[in-house]
């Protein structure tokens, strides 16, 4: 799992826009809520999601060129209506990492707040923890999980995830090989920021 250090902000225009819709739905977002802003501000969260995380999945770590990919509420909007818009709930996953068999809706506050940055987490959340000190590997490669080094927490995500199964292990070890050892040129890095758009004007 990345560890996100820096906060994503948008545009003024794009927060006049967020607040106004608000304003339109009574002072309360909807699970609704996020198909409903303009493309424009899906575009720039969307840029700044891919440049924040280096064009990587939040999860799994992968390069997301050729993976499908899609803005992840982590927690989820259906639920959370609330946190719709809050800038650390939203990262860049993988289809596979957010697929109904890994994260999917599945929930991942454990006790709620109204202010976001004061919720408990029931997993490891890429911006409030460090997931190098929650998440331990036996090997320098970080492809096996040391469970019993992993605290509490870092279990917890490995359970949520199901991170230890023979596919993500396997994921794990091709992507030392196919992208630890063999970075993106520049080139594909452009082709992949280009792609990174999902929202057509």
């Amino acid at each position: 799992m990345l560890n996100i250090t820096t906060r994503l902000t948008i545009s003024r225009a794009s927060s006049r826009f967020v607040r106004a819709l608000k304003l339109r739905q009574n002072g309360n977002f909807t699970q609704a809520s996020w198909g409903m802003i303009r493309n424009s501000v899906k575009n720039e969260i969307s840029g700044k999601l891919f440049a924040n995380q280096g064009l990587k999945c939040v999860y799994c770590e992968r390069y997301l060129i050729g993976l499908g990919h899609e803005i992840d509420h982590f927690a989820h909007k259906g639920d959370y209506p609330q946190f719709t818009f809050t800038a650390v709930n939203l990262f860049y996953s993988c289809k596979l990492c957010n697929s109904p068999e890994r994260k999917g809706q599945k929930n991942t506050i454990e006790s709620l707040n109204d202010q976001y940055n004061n919720c408990t987490f029931s997993i490891v959340h890429p911006y409030y923890h460090n997931p190098d000190e929650e998440i331990i590997f036996t090997d320098q490669d970080r492809i096996y999980f040391d469970r019993i080094n992993s605290t509490q927490l870092g279990n917890n995500t490995i359970d949520f995830f199901n991170w230890d199964d023979l596919l993500y292990t396997t994921i794990r070890s091709r992507t030392l090989v196919n992208e630890r050892l063999n970075p993106l040129t520049s080139q594909e890095e452009r082709t992949l920021i280009q792609l990174s758009i999902s929202y057509k004007k």
